[in-house]
């Protein structure tokens, strides 16, 4: 398949938009970047303007969308309200990510124009618990999803939407299932509580302290690996279903804080406030298969995570010196 010259990118200005463009420009691809946030400094693509057009548009909004929708050969959709640690609110996760994508791809079907849309990991359900202090089998695309929260919920139904306008009206589809991601141009999302929170605390000259289980394990996916992965989904012909963006590996939480200390070049310690203290062991994981996502995209993710850390920290540190 030849790169489309037209593609699609919403939610483009965030951490994982913004890199997808950057991947398709590169491709030679025209891409229109949408999304209903400005432009930021230090956080928006590197590719010119003779590649890359900005609007900034809500998704919901059909009277702008439609018009975009259909003048593009591939829509890439990452623009969604992210899962939150406090809780997920119901209303924006209704109206941005069931209604926002049902709109964009009841949109899309009308001319068989194929969707590339932010799945998560999240629909499988819990962690699974660890066997003699190693991680459980990965999960896989074959998974069923189990005890869904609202924002897991939300991607679940983008998929079944996706399957009944493929079976329809022939929509093409592919859902990327995101593992934990982590890098440049990182605003928000479920890293906040970890890298955020460690960073604030380094930059104020405290001791880094941290409530969660050190011994919970994930999949660290740099957000230049997860870019990669849907960039070839938008521009390789691949069957319609669901692909896990992922490592294949699980990295316990007290490793991945680790790594970060030692981009950031402070002291190897750490203090569990919250009720589990770290064993060096594996509690509980969640980690994807990239068996899929191998087979079907030549998907293999190439950034080590100490690598990973070390990117975001010279980003970080780079921001922080242009504000000054």
């Amino acid at each position: 398949m030849t790169t489309p010259s037209k593609i699609l990118v919403t939610g483009a200005t965030g951490m994982l938009g913004s890199h997808i463009v950057d991947k398709l420009a590169a491709r030679g691809a025209h891409v229109t970047a949408v999304d209903v946030g400005a432009r930021e400094p230090g956080f928006t693509w590197t590719a010119g303007d003779d590649r890359v057009r900005f609007e900034r548009a809500d998704i919901t909004d059909r009277s702008v969308m439609d018009d975009m929708v259909d003048d593009a050969d591939v829509v890439v959709h990452v623009a969604g309200i992210l899962a939150k640690a406090a809780g997920d609110p119901p209303e924006p996760l209704l109206r941005v990510n069931i209604v926002g994508t049902h709109q964009i791809m009841e949109q899309a079907a009308k001319t068989h124009t194929k969707v590339v849309f932010a799945s998560s990991g999240a629909i499988y359900g819990p962690n699974r618990p660890a066997v003699g202090g190693r991680p459980a089998a990965s999960f896989d695309e074959s998974d069923s999803s189990t005890e869904l929260g609202l924002y897991a919920v939300s991607k679940k139904v983008n998929e079944m939407h996706a399957e009944a306008f493929a079976r329809e009206l022939e929509l093409p589809w592919v859902a990327i299932r995101c593992s934990l991601m982590f890098g440049a141009r990182w605003k928000m999302g479920l890293t906040t509580r970890w890298l955020g929170s460690f960073w604030d605390q380094l930059e104020a000259g405290e001791s880094p302290t941290c409530d969660a289980d050190p011994d919970g394990g994930h999949d660290w996916l740099h957000v230049e690996d997860a870019a990669e992965c849907f960039a070839r989904a938008a521009t390789q012909d691949v069957a319609n279903g669901a692909i896990s963006a992922a490592t294949g590996q699980a990295t316990r939480l007290e490793d991945a804080l680790r790594a970060f200390l030692a981009a950031y070049g402070a002291a190897d310690s750490i203090e569990w406030t919250g009720q589990k203290q770290p064993t060096g062991q594996f509690s509980s994981a969640r980690y994807y298969s990239s068996e899929r996502s191998g087979q079907l995209l030549g998907f293999r993710p190439s950034t080590d995570i100490s690598v990973g850390m070390k990117s975001f920290v010279d980003w970080r540190r780079a921001l922080n010196q242009e504000g000054a």
